[in-house]
């Protein structure tokens, strides 16, 4: 606070919170569980509960659980039984763990994880890193966030992670959002499992359109695969294995226009490179779109594992599935990038932001447009927007360019 009694006021009011004191105790109780693996039998104490300490900008509900490792217990097993640590994961665990791998796009890098030392004399000291900055290539960030009980307020929540990052983001010139944007629709649930996200592990693949055997587009999709083997196993795409994979498939698909699919995949030390042809798709005429929230979207990458993707189609028959961010912005789908033409014909698609693919059709028309003198944005697109929308063109390889519209509403409301 700005002076002493708000401090004061600050301090009182935490420690009279009964939501804040249940969520403490339950992150109590799972450390406990957690040290209990690993611990001697009535060695597990709570020298302090839930007293206040301050920290920069906020005040904490802090206890102490201490126990006695038992004699057979090495560091490892350790760390294994108590990371990821019940304050940041939530209870029960690994069900935590699976709805928080669901609904975060993206690893959350040294956040949450530990920093600290292991050494011979002084033994194992770690924390667990929140509220960090952390640094790569120019780019600067900063993970916060708060416990959810069953009455939890959504704002409250997120005026609780704004208010702890707050502090720190001055010290760097940076300012939190103060209000958060009204999500449209809930994230997507087609059943009471969380829906995996797609595991690196099973690769990525590209689809390209083979013409009387030719590949009219090879640069375009070898360029966004190496991209993506660089950024997810560090490693060079062998391009040559790739391109002599990709042209045996396009010769033996024959005269006319076939589809060509090449997967890379990690085995050991090694990439594993595939690729078979099929028929070509037909392009739909007509294609509705169904809106689903996926907060993050898919990313930038083309996942082999499509389990995500299959679940979402599964839940809307006859429509294909349009994914859109926590934040309402209109992201892709499935099979292809959107584009969104106004009534003064400008058109508009989602920028390359991290969220979605960089679609080889799409930069093509965007250079073809912009060529013409056409008006063409980059830009976040509201899913409002696609109502009032004079078209909505979608583009792929394979299928080229398909014109679209949005299945009328309700979709699945906002819970909260």
């Amino acid at each position: 606070g700005p002076d002493e009694v708000a401090d004061h006021e600050a301090r009182q009011e935490l420690l009279g919170s009964e939501k804040d004191r249940a969520e403490h105790v339950m992150i109590v109780d799972l450390v406990r569980n957690d040290l209990g693996r690993v611990c001697r039998a009535g060695t597990i104490t709570v020298p302090a509960l839930a007293q206040t300490r301050e920290a920069p900008g906020v005040w904490h509900l802090v206890s102490d659980v201490d126990g006695e490792l038992r004699d057979d217990v090495d560091d490892a097993e350790l760390l294994r039984a108590t990371f990821p640590p019940g304050s940041v994961a939530g209870a029960p665990k690994v069900a935590a763990m699976r709805v928080v791998h669901e609904l975060e796009s993206t690893g959350r890098e040294a956040y949450t994880g530990a920093i600290g030392l292991v050494s011979p004399l002084a033994g194992l000291d770690l924390n667990v890193a929140i509220r960090t900055f952390e640094e790569r290539d120019g780019a600067l960030w900063l993970g916060a966030g708060g416990g959810i009980v069953a009455d939890s307020s959504g704002e409250d929540e997120a005026r609780e992670a704004s208010d702890k990052a707050s502090p720190l983001l001055a010290v760097v010139g940076a300012v939190p959002p103060r209000e958060t944007a009204r999500v449209p629709l809930a994230p997507a649930r087609p059943g009471p499992v969380p829906l995996p996200r797609p595991d690196p592990e099973a690769g990525v693949f590209e689809t390209l359109l083979a013409r009387d055997g030719g590949l009219p587009q090879l640069d375009s999709h070898l360029g966004r695969l190496a991209a993506s083997v660089a950024a997810l196993w560090g490693r060079p795409l062998p391009a040559g294995e790739v391109i002599a994979a990709v042209r045996m498939a396009a010769h033996h698909a024959g005269a006319g226009d076939h589809r060509v699919r090449v997967d890379v995949r990690p085995d050991g030390g090694r990439l594993v490179i595939r690729a078979i042809h099929g028929p070509l798709p037909a392009p739909e005429s007509d294609v509705l779109l169904r809106p689903v929230v996926v907060p993050g979207g898919m990313g930038p990458h083309k996942w082999a594992d499509r389990r995500m993707w299959d679940a979402l189609a599964a839940a809307s028959p006859g429509a294909l599935p349009l994914l859109v961010d926590l934040d309402g912005s209109v992201l892709e789908t499935a099979r292809a990038n959107i584009v969104v033409v106004s009534s003064d014909d400008v058109r508009t698609t989602p920028p390359l932001d991290g969220r979605i693919l960089p679609g080889t059709t799409r930069a093509q028309l965007l250079a073809r447009w912009r060529a013409e003198g056409r008006r063409v944005e980059e830009r976040a697109i509201h899913l409002d927007e696609l109502a009032g929308a004079a078209g909505i063109l979608l583009t792929g390889a394979l299928r080229g360019v398909e014109r679209a519209r949005l299945a009328p509403g309700p979709w699945p409301a906002d819970p909260a």
